[in-house]
């Protein structure tokens, strides 16, 4: 990440490709959040491995998306068996 905000050396392609394998989230939104997360915790920003980075953010995201819709499809079922 730069001081301007935003990873060098991702392409449209890496974008389109974590759309595809991360499906339960916003990809963009959480881009965006990784930045402020590392403005705010910048002794951790001299990473090296973006893309390690990334991924590893990106993963822990969507599983706690498919986490809350597994929860939430579990919920609904449960309340159908009520009387």
């Amino acid at each position: 990440s730069s001081d301007s905000g935003k990873y060098e050396g991702i392409s449209q392609e890496d974008l389109n490709d974590w759309k595809v394998s991360y499906p339960d989230i916003n990809v963009d939104q959480e881009i965006v959040k990784s930045i402020q997360w590392l403005k705010s915790n910048p002794s951790k920003s001299k990473k090296q491995l973006w893309r390690k980075f990334l991924v590893g953010w990106l993963t822990r995201a969507n599983e706690k998306a498919e986490n809350k819709k597994a929860y939430r499809s579990q919920s609904e079922q449960n309340s159908d068996r009520r009387f």
